[in-house]
């Protein structure tokens, strides 16, 4: 009967051990993938400034940048260049 027992709960503490080794997992994924988009949007955000820069359109996002995550939503950040008066 002890030997039941203690298997019963080895394999409980087994099995709370690899629930929380996927979540953090699915975590660490779900940070890398943030900071990997936020990386982009910085990137797109460079290049946009030196292009309108050079025609003299100030700085803006002239790119949409999709941000997601595989939980089923996303989220287009996008801005328009400023107006320029005739």
């Amino acid at each position: 009967m002890r030997g039941r027992r203690r298997a019963t709960s080895d394999a409980a503490i087994a099995n709370y051990d690899a629930t929380v080794a996927a979540y953090r997992q699915t975590t660490l994924t779900a940070f890398q993938q943030v900071e990997d988009n936020l990386a982009a949007l910085r990137i797109l955000e460079q290049e946009d400034a030196t292009t309108t820069a050079g025609r003299g359109l100030g700085p803006g996002i002239a790119a949409a940048v999709t941000i997601g995550t595989g939980a089923g939503w996303t989220r287009t950040c996008k801005s328009s260049p400023p107006k320029l008066l005739r």
